[in-house]
């Protein structure tokens, strides 16, 4: 059984809209989905799998990304850096000075070409200010900090990046991270499995 709904100004120009319910027969507002929240984390792989430690030398220019096997809809990127020192504004990490190439986020559409999310280089710790404002530096015990940095995409733009089947979300590295006891990027989203 369906139930067509009209509007005022649907009844106008006679274009309707079907309403959907769930299992149990409730009406809803927003079609009922098939989804779980997830983690992605950022690999050479691709499946987070791998080392999901991207604490070191990628001398050579390192993709380390998300392909999508399913679509999953990305809310946030989660950046964690962990020094053994603490942490200034000019470096990345406890890296001091900074990344020599940095790098930027990017989407590839299956088959395209990759789009970059920012026209941002990410070079140094207050180079990840520019894009967000939810940067948080945490002290433990002893001098070692971490940084986590959240890009809230669906904050900040409005939406949540969906990747379909054969999309990826990606940072291309090359730089050497070998001093930073730890060095993640994970995606926050729900999965919608096939």
């Amino acid at each position: 059984m369906s139930l067509e709904l009209q509007t005022d100004t649907e009844v106008i120009t006679s274009t309707s809209v079907n309403a959907r319910g769930d299992t149990h027969g409730n009406l809803c507002v927003i079609p009922p989905v098939s989804a779980f929240p997830k983690h992605e984390y950022l690999t050479t792989l691709g499946t987070n799998a791998g080392n999901l430690n991207l604490n070191s030398n990628f001398a050579s220019l390192t993709e380390v990304f998300h392909l999508a096997t399913a679509e999953f809809r990305v809310y946030s990127l989660v950046i964690t850096i962990s020094s053994a020192a603490k942490v200034n504004q000019d470096g990345y990490g406890s890296i001091a000075g900074g990344l020599t190439n940095g790098f930027n986020f990017y989407y590839k559409p299956s088959g395209g070409a990759n789009q970059p999310l920012s026209a941002h280089t990410i070079k140094t710790n207050d180079d990840f200010c520019v894009i967000t404002p939810d940067f948080r530096i945490t002290s433990f015990e002893g001098t070692a900090q971490t940084i986590n940095i959240t890009i809230n995409i669906k904050e900040l733009f409005g939406a949540p990046l969906i990747l379909n089947t054969g999309d990826k979300f990606l940072i291309n590295l090359q730089d050497n991270f070998s001093t930073l006891l730890h060095h993640s990027f994970v995606l926050n989203g729900l999965f919608f499995p096939s």
